[in-house]
């Protein structure tokens, strides 16, 4: 069963912007940084290809949805680079 939406407040609208505004530029950032290593290949002394840091057990232990997230995070950071 999908649970109901509930409205919120116009304050709690406005408290919401700023926690957003800092996850979308923290997404930003992140993927930033993993352009830079993806582009100037700054993994090769532990690994052979960017796509093997992705393992879960890897560099950054994000658990599964690793390879997910870090390829969202990427797609993320070309468009706004562009």
């Amino acid at each position: 069963m999908t649970p109901v939406l509930e409205s919120i407040t116009p304050e709690e609208q406005q408290a919401l912007h700023q926690p957003e505004a800092v996850v979308r530029q923290d997404f930003i950032d992140v993927g930033e940084a993993l352009l830079t290593i993806r582009d100037q290949r700054l993994y090769r002394d532990v690994h052979r290809t960017f796509g093997e840091d992705t393992k879960p057990h890897q560099t950054f232990a994000f658990g599964e949805p690793a390879p997910y997230l870090k390829r969202a995070v990427l797609n993320l950071a070309e468009e706004v680079k562009v």
